[in-house]
């Protein structure tokens, strides 16, 4: 994710230099006065905290809690153009839980919480903010005025969806919605689709960077093999 340096030499005195930078974002905000519009972004933070799908279970601890509220809140107040929306939330846990598992050297599921010592919540903490700081960096245009990322990556679908799969797409343009409506194209193939033809579609998108004519030869790829009832995507070597 480029959040280190590929100089395995500078490594340690960057990461320390952002652990520390983290800190001193957090503890700033903690002794600042919030706004009101500020709280009332942290209340939506705090209420969409127990709504995690992801790693549910390790937000009944209240140290997890505590440092994916605050990894939040830190930056939705220094990026005002993105903010928070929900969802955002369900980025952050994998992070830290990853980060905490390296302590103990074990799969992110196997976690002891209570093993886990306050310098080493620290730690996982800051890495875990600039992470999803770099993540989010490139789909920042997801969530500004007009979401232009998302209409670009429903127009990438649209496109596919006609190379591969014509049929289909002439029955949605024709009988179904105008395509143009890309989020409710989206959610149209997921509720009502062929469940094989919807993961071929997103495995397509997401795998690869988006090429109309590779996507297109490995959307039919795995259409075709699921339809022959295999248990595994096949590989496009």
């Amino acid at each position: 994710m480029g959040y280190v340096p590929l100089n395995a030499d500078r490594r340690k005195i960057s990461l320390g230099r952002k652990r520390i930078k983290y800190t001193h974002l957090a503890e700033k905000l903690d002794n600042d006065i919030l706004g009101s519009d500020d709280l009332v972004l942290l209340h939506q933070i705090q209420i969409d905290l127990p709504r995690t799908v992801v790693y549910r279970e390790f937000l009944e601890h209240a140290e997890i809690r505590l440092a994916v509220q605050r990894v939040l809140f830190t930056r939705a107040l220094r990026n005002p153009t993105s903010s928070y929306v929900q969802g955002m939330n369900e980025l952050v846990v994998p992070f830290l839980i990853a980060f905490l598992a390296e302590f103990q050297a074990v799969p992110p599921l196997e976690l002891d919480v209570s093993e886990i010592t306050t310098s080493q919540f620290h730690v996982a903490e800051a890495d875990s903010y600039w992470c999803f700081c770099k993540f989010l960096g490139v789909m920042q245009n997801h969530y500004t005025f007009g979401q232009p990322g998302i209409q670009e990556s429903c127009f990438k679908v649209k496109e596919l969806l006609k190379r591969a799969d014509s049929e289909l797409y002439e029955h949605l343009t024709n009988e179904v919605l105008y395509l143009s409506t890309s989020a409710s194209l989206l959610v149209l193939l997921f509720r009502c689709g062929s469940g094989r033809r919807c993961f071929a579609l997103c495995v397509s998108l997401v795998e690869l960077p988006f090429s109309p004519g590779v996507s297109c030869e490995m959307y039919s790829k795995i259409n075709g093999h699921l339809s022959r009832g295999r248990g595994r995507s096949p590989s496009l070597h």
